[in-house]
């Protein structure tokens, strides 16, 4: 058997050892290994040249496919994880399903070059551990695979409690990764190909491909005259099967939001659209200190949470505040315009009080304030 059989039966075992990855559950794993045992083994009968490094590397990762109680201290938290919201509720809840429960499966660990673990998947588990004061967890461990942070984004990408922001800070961090753009040129590049197909109604084209094969994206993004850079970032957010659309409207605003507001999704669990809405209460769309503004958002975050609110319902709060906020500038407004005529309509009686100086003084003033009023004037523009 050529190279690539034994290729496949490698990409086999990752598979079945990154559980998370391929969407196997880790109870699987025993099955998997005794499978890829005989398919080794087939191998070995043919007799076939250059197999032998393939096999024995394939041995040793057999070798630590079991469960194995592996001591809390001797595990880190993987430093490239995408997931980095863990709220506390998140974690009392799993202590308090490990306390009563036990461990229902094992967390996957990386075993480090240098010794000791990084975590693949179960992070939560291990913290729920570490709060019980286990002194162990059962674990299955891994050999570090290449391309480690693309394949724990993979693993972590698609479940619904990745939120907004961790999917775009682990996204850019990836296109950095591969192609080592500036995280400010991967967001303006993708926005500027995004409405450029927009524009040309070719969006639907790239929709279509997200969970398509690699070559059929490869030919679809040809055809969209995408320029080199605009190619590598499409190219990487289809490999991940994320719509680069998608990614534009909701997922790398998140990367321009208020810190309360990022704060708020770490830790209270903020939900990423609930987040972009609250963000437009801003300092400068209220003409507001930046301090006033931040209040002004906490108040309304606290009843989002509070009740609740469904996405709709919190735009529609945001919209009634900056409504609020328009009337009650032409209010002030207003005010001022009927102040200032109070006064000039008074200004008469005031004249044979004032000498020659303050005559020309106010003349002049008189004048300037007529020239800028006539300058605004519709017919004047």
């Amino acid at each position: 058997m050529p190279k690539a059989g034994l290729g496949q039966v490698s990409k086999s075992f990752s598979g079945a050892t990154k559980a998370k990855q391929t969407h196997e559950e880790v109870h699987q794993l025993e099955s998997e290994v005794e499978r890829l045992k005989q398919e080794i083994e087939t191998l070995r009968e043919q007799g076939k040249e250059d197999t032998e490094a393939q096999l024995t590397e394939l041995r040793q990762q057999l070798s630590q496919g079991g469960v194995v109680d592996v001591p809390l201290d001797q595990i880190e938290r993987n430093p490239d994880q995408p997931r980095q919201t863990f709220s506390e509720e998140s974690i009392a809840g799993m202590a308090l399903s490990l306390k009563l429960e036990g461990q229902q499966e094992p967390i996957i660990l990386i075993a480090r070059p240098e010794g000791g673990f990084f975590i693949f998947d179960g992070e939560r588990r291990w913290r729920g551990a570490q709060r019980n004061d286990w002194e162990t967890i059962q674990s299955v461990i891994i050999p570090e695979p290449e391309e480690l942070h693309r394949r724990v984004l993979l693993a972590n990408l698609h479940r619904e409690e990745l939120n907004a922001l961790d999917i775009a800070e682990a996204v850019i961090q990836e296109i950095q990764r591969v192609h080592e753009f500036e995280p400010a040129t991967i967001q303006k590049t993708l926005n500027t190909a995004v409405k450029r197909l927009e524009r040309k109604k070719m969006v639907s084209q790239v929709t279509a491909i997200v969970i398509a094969p690699p070559d059929e994206q490869k030919a679809v993004l040809e055809g969209l005259e995408l320029s080199e850079t605009e190619h590598a970032i499409f190219s990487t957010l289809l490999g991940l099967q994320l719509n680069p659309s998608s990614v534009n409207a909701n997922i790398f605003p998140m990367l321009s939001i208020q810190d309360d507001l990022k704060q708020s999704i770490r830790e209270q669990g903020l939900g990423g659209l609930h987040a972009l809405a609250l963000n437009r209460i801003t300092a400068s769309k209220l003409d507001v200190t930046n301090a006033t503004a931040r209040k002004r958002r906490a108040k309304l975050l606290k009843e989002v949470l509070d009740n609740k609110l469904s996405v709709a319902q919190v735009r529609k709060h945001v919209k009634t505040a900056l409504t609020d906020k328009s009337q009650s500038a032409v209010s002030e407004s207003k005010k001022a315009i009927a102040t200032i005529t109070n006064n000039l309509q008074r200004l008469p009686n005031l004249l044979d009080d004032l000498n020659p100086d303050e005559l020309a003084e106010l003349k002049n003033l008189v004048d300037l304030l007529a020239d800028q009023v006539s300058a605004r004037l519709p017919e004047n523009n």
